[in-house]
């Protein structure tokens, strides 16, 4: 009797259980169900001559797996943030820093919630059981985020009755408008492809490295360990993000070289939108000067990571 899925055989070693448990779960044929949203069909992106299954998250996360990993980092990070709650240590940090990390911090859960929702598109549409399997993960990851983030940025800010200011500064605050209007855009987008080229190369390959460089470093000259942990906590499952996206965009210029015209068509298109985001939050929340070094060191981490996916 088989001990794998046919599909395996053939093979020099046998699958993974991240294999066993990912790939080749797409049926590969045109669905039977239409809806107002969108229909799943084989030609719902520009990319094109692309072996779909052959994508692999150098993550290697399946939901189980997944589970297990994130249950550790919750069980440290709550742990961190009630001690820094109930100990008083948000008490002891300078106000200026409190006010302002708390709507940098609030404001950008709504961002976390953006991408959440594109990532949902991109699980449900995308051709590839591996790549909607990363998607999937990485919604949950972003949800994970927006809420931590959410409940930290409560504690910094103190009592405030009824009032949200976090949605307030999403809305209004100058310094977080071009950022949502940059995951608003994003959410208009068709292509799964261009999804995943305009959210997570684009937008969080800036803004990404920027808040863990303010998190980490930042917070930890303001004697703010909680922020620097909840920053810690975040990057960690962002940076699994954007390998995975670096490990689909070498697959499919690999696969057709004029995809990389479509991929660079696409990153052109929406890099605008991110940086002039990435400027606006790091003048907008200057924390003494960190935000513009932290913002330098995103833009060259996103040069060197461009260079590397052959942009």
């Amino acid at each position: 009797m088989p001990k794998t899925f046919a599909w395996f055989e053939g093979r020099k070693r046998p699958p993974s259980e991240y294999e066993e448990l990912t790939v080749g779960l797409h049926f590969g044929e045109e669905a039977l169900v239409h809806t107002r949203v969108g229909t799943w069909t084989l030609d719902n992106t520009r990319l094109a001559n692309v072996p779909w299954e052959d994508f692999r998250d150098p993550a290697q996360l399946h939901y189980r797996s997944w589970i297990a990993l994130q249950d550790r980092a919750e069980r440290e990070l709550g742990a961190t943030l009630d001690l820094a709650r109930t100990a008083g240590f948000v008490d002891g940090l300078d106000a200026a820093w409190s006010r302002d990390m708390a709507i940098f911090v609030g404001g950008l859960a709504f961002a976390e919630w953006g991408v959440a929702m594109a990532m949902q598109y991109v699980e449900r549409f995308c051709l590839s059981s591996a790549v909607g399997q990363a998607a999937q993960l990485q919604v949950c990851d972003e949800l994970r985020h927006a809420q931590r983030a959410l409940e930290w940025s409560d504690a910094l800010m103190g009592a405030v009755g009824d009032d949200d200011p976090a949605r307030a500064a999403w809305m209004d605050h100058p310094a977080l408008q071009p950022l949502r209007k940059a995951v608003e855009e994003a959410l208009t987008i068709t292509d799964w492809g261009e999804v995943v080229v305009a959210v997570n190369l684009g937008l969080e390959g800036l803004l990404q490295p920027f808040q863990r460089e303010l998190y980490l470093t930042a917070a930890r000259e303001q004697r703010d360990m909680a922020t620097a942990m909840l920053g810690r906590h975040c990057w960690v499952d962002e940076e699994r993000h954007l390998n995975w996206t670096e490990a689909f965009l070498r697959l499919v210029i690999e696969a057709e070289p004029a995809n990389r015209e479509i991929v660079h068509g696409w990153y052109e298109a929406h890099a605008p939108a991110a940086h002039e985001a990435l400027d606006a939050l790091a003048a907008g929340f200057p924390f003494g000067g960190a935000a513009a070094e932290a913002a330098e060191i995103a833009r060259t981490e996103l040069t060197k990571r461009l260079e590397g996916i052959g942009g």
